[in-house]
């Protein structure tokens, strides 16, 4: 058989099949509705991961280094003495300012004790004891409500994204810490990364007030970017230091690996479990529909025509009803969950990190993928099964 005689039957078997479509409605809703619930809970929770990597990465910057305890994988398992980090603001690679002072700060990370408004259950939020030069280091953040906090007062400023999930932390209000309450006096902005999901106050007056004298870690500003190695060199020749650096963007990406792994894993657990549900549907349906069709497949093929027609034609279809339920899928998954604000726990500090769950191209693609695959697995054995059965027994129907 030559390619245009497969194709004209193939073509007729397929137009004679989708006109069938209405009696068998019920059997069709069922591929196109599994595909589609599968389909919108792969796309959400994978979203979860690649935004989640997104708004860790975006805090980071070639020119800013972290600087850690030898031994530490986060600022919260890492230690600095007030001499240590003295030592490594010594280096010369360091960028300093107008004053001759090198553009850093050593921070001290607590946590505070706050409401979830969605859930009315009390949960916790990473407060960032900082320095003087915390604008200047990092100058994405933007005062948008009222003004930054000063030093040695118990003032707070609060990122935006935490302070849309949490209740308590609009301007003037206050936040119970230990020794007493401390006053949010305003509200920054720093492009949705993950400093937006703290507070942040002066470094020296949070460590008085948890009664500690060592820092988690140190933040410098480069020169430029290709100081990195040589601001590494000064730190491992100094014996007083026992220390590791970081580029920031490396620093969170390793940090945030973890999670971002956890939500994949979770994404394809869960969307492999729908998946199969949806395959197992997809055979039951075509079945069904080829159960019908029996005597119609009979008679194509008596009067000549091939069996390839008849499977290409099944798999055709059922790859048909997957792309529609894929579609209406990830439909689904933008209009209800693109944009939304979630949270979720990390390494990088106490308290949660919240971002914007964002539903794109890739990950839209990549889920009508995974349900058009879905759709074609459970088409291939009803294909078979169409073109197997005995004519003789089917024109008989039996």
């Amino acid at each position: 058989m030559s390619d245009v005689q497969l194709m004209k039957q193939v073509g007729a078997v397929l137009s004679i099949s989708l006109r069938g479509i209405p009696k068998r409605l019920g059997a069709c809703l069922v591929i196109v509705i599994g595909i589609a619930g599968a389909v919108a809970v792969f796309i959400s929770v994978f979203a979860m991961s690649s935004s989640f990597t997104e708004t860790a990465s975006k805090s980071g910057r070639a020119d800013r280094v972290i600087v850690l305890a030898e031994g530490a994988t986060t600022e919260g398992a890492s230690s600095h003495q007030r001499a240590d980090v003295n030592e490594i603001l010594a280096s010369q690679a360091i960028k300093r300012d107008s004053d001759g002072k090198a553009i850093a700060t050593a921070d001290y990370l607590a946590f505070a004790r706050l409401t979830d408004e969605r859930t009315g259950v009390d949960t916790f939020a990473t407060l960032r004891g900082t320095g003087a030069k915390a604008l200047l280091l990092r100058p994405e953040i933007e005062i948008v409500q009222g003004r930054m906090f000063e030093a040695g007062v118990r003032e707070l400023i609060v990122g935006r994204a935490l302070q849309r999930r949490l209740n308590g932390l609009g301007l003037n209000d206050r936040v119970p810490l230990p020794e007493g309450d401390w006053t949010v006096v305003g509200v920054f902005e720093s492009g949705a990364d993950a400093r937006e999901s703290e507070l942040l106050t002066d470094a020296e007056t949070l460590l008085s007030a948890y009664q500690r004298n060592e820092f988690n870690s140190v933040t410098v500003m480069l020169d430029d970017a290709s100081a990195f190695d040589a601001f590494r060199s000064s730190l491992q020749i100094n014996p007083a230091l026992s220390v590791q650096a970081k580029r920031e963007r490396d620093y969170l990406l390793d940090a945030s690996a973890p999670t971002t792994r956890l939500l994949e894993l979770i994404a394809v657990v869960i969307g492999g479990i729908m998946a199969l549900g949806a395959i197992i549907a997809a055979v039951n349906a075509m079945y069904s529909a080829i159960s019908t069709r029996s005597m119609e497949i009979a008679i194509l093929r008596a009067v000549g025509y091939d069996g390839a027609p008849v499977a290409i034609s099944v798999l055709i279809e059922a790859l048909l009803f997957a792309l529609a339920g894929a579609a209406l899928g990830a439909a689904i998954a933008w209009l209800f969950f693109n944009g939304n604000t979630i949270s979720t726990q990390t390494a990088m500090g106490p308290g949660p990190m919240s971002y914007m769950l964002s539903i794109n191209a890739t990950v839209v693609l990549l889920g009508i993928g995974c349900g058009c695959t879905a759709g074609f697995i459970g088409g291939i054995l009803p294909a078979m099964r169409a073109t197997t059965a005995p004519v003789t027994a089917a024109l008989r129907g039996t």
